[in-house]
């Protein structure tokens, strides 16, 4: 028997009629008719019998159907897993990363997903948050792991990673002539009128207008009055630091696990935070990668900053439901 002959029996029973399951089935009723009567010979057994002129399986005919039924569904079932095989040996995903922390952006990010994709090719694009969101937008990268904001990124699909907060850092030296501060539960000091008038008499080094940051920086510096001189302004944050450690100048900078040695820290009066995340178009045609993507994003055990889950839950569930992924333990 091939498999086809499964098809035949199943289309003959769904139709009850030899010639609308000939239509259905693109062959010839005499084929189907000599099939049937093969089919029942061999078996010793009427599969079949004729109500009112439609064919209606018998008791030993439904048997006959669900068998047929099952061995169909399990023959679909293998060739939908080996086109899964088959697409996952392919995959693709082009990344965008912050050129200074990428790295470790990939490393926390990706070893599941390549668990499940052991043949993945990634490919990593670096670039400021701007340039990154141009190319997500323009679909030369997948995804990208960076800083964001939100209000004028609405195209995005944002999973919050991390809250940082933006610090004015002065040298120690000099900052010793800022004399007492009110501090902050943290232990760090809090810019005052006397401090924001000092800073304003130095040199600044930080990172420019094409970065997230120098963005925000800016606008947090005239927000509270602060018109520090400007040394250099670079978008490449290695360059930046490299010119802070020489110990001359202030900066803006994010609060990190490597905050520069010899600098000290200081809080804006009004917190200034900024948001780095795992961003993605939603306009990104569906695919099993973006899908398990949004699984892994659900699934991490993070206390992501003001995390809007709306769309991302919506959009990540729907591709799990497509692909056939479990949300057990998803919340």
């Amino acid at each position: 028997m091939q498999l086809k002959h499964l098809k035949y029996y199943m289309t003959i029973a769904e139709t009850g009629s030899l010639s609308e399951a000939s239509r259905r089935l693109r062959v010839s009723q005499p084929v189907l008719s000599r099939y049937l009567a093969g089919l029942e010979g061999r078996l010793g057994l009427q599969l079949f019998e004729r109500i009112d002129g439609s064919y209606v399986p018998t008791d030993k005919g439904r048997v006959y159907l669900k068998g047929a039924q099952e061995a169909w569904a399990s023959y679909e079932a293998m060739l939908s897993e080996l086109d899964e095989l088959k697409k996952r040996a392919s995959l693709k995903l082009s990344v965008g990363i912050s050129p200074f922390h990428g790295g470790d952006d990939i490393a926390n990010f990706m070893p599941p997903l390549m668990k499940r994709f052991p043949k993945l090719e990634i490919s990593t694009i670096e670039g400021t948050s701007f340039e990154l969101y141009e190319l997500l937008r323009s679909g030369d990268i997948d995804i990208s792991i960076n800083l964001y904001e939100k209000d004028i990124m609405p195209d995005l699909d944002i999973y919050s990673l991390l809250k940082t907060e933006l610090m004015v850092g002065i040298p120690e030296p000099m900052a010793a002539e800022l004399g007492d501060l009110q501090t902050a539960e943290d232990g760090l000091g809090i810019l005052d009128e006397t401090a924001i008038s000092f800073i304003s008499t130095l040199e600044f080094v930080y990172l420019d207008e094409k970065t997230l940051i120098g963005q925000t920086a800016d606008m947090a510096a005239r927000r509270h009055g602060l018109h520090p001189d400007i040394y250099f302004r670079n978008s490449n944050r290695l360059t930046v630091e490299k010119i802070l450690k020489q110990g001359r100048y202030g900066s803006f900078m994010g609060r990190t696990q490597h905050m520069l040695e010899g600098m000290r820290y200081l809080h804006f009066p009004e917190r200034v935070y900024l948001y780095s995340g795992v961003l993605v178009p939603k306009a990104a045609a569906p695919n099993e990668t973006i899908a398990w993507i949004y699984y892994h994003l659900l699934q991490m055990d993070m206390e992501g900053p003001d995390r809007d889950q709306v769309h991302i839950n919506k959009r990540g569930k729907e591709l799990l439901a497509r692909y056939g992924i479990s949300m057990e333990g998803l919340t």
